[in-house]
């Protein structure tokens, strides 16, 4: 996935799912991938 594809997803995630599902996807992704991708997503996403 790209930025745009991980943003539009955890983005999206991050406003509609249950907090409990999202926080799931969202550990999954810090746990993936690189330090930098991870807190460029969260930021822009506004979960950071």
């Amino acid at each position: 996935m790209n930025f745009s594809e991980r943003l539009d997803m955890l983005g999206g995630m991050y406003q509609g799912a249950p907090p409990e599902i999202f926080e799931m996807f969202r550990a999954a992704a810090e746990a993936c991938l690189p330090a930098d991708e991870y807190r460029a997503v969260a930021t822009a996403a506004g979960f950071a």
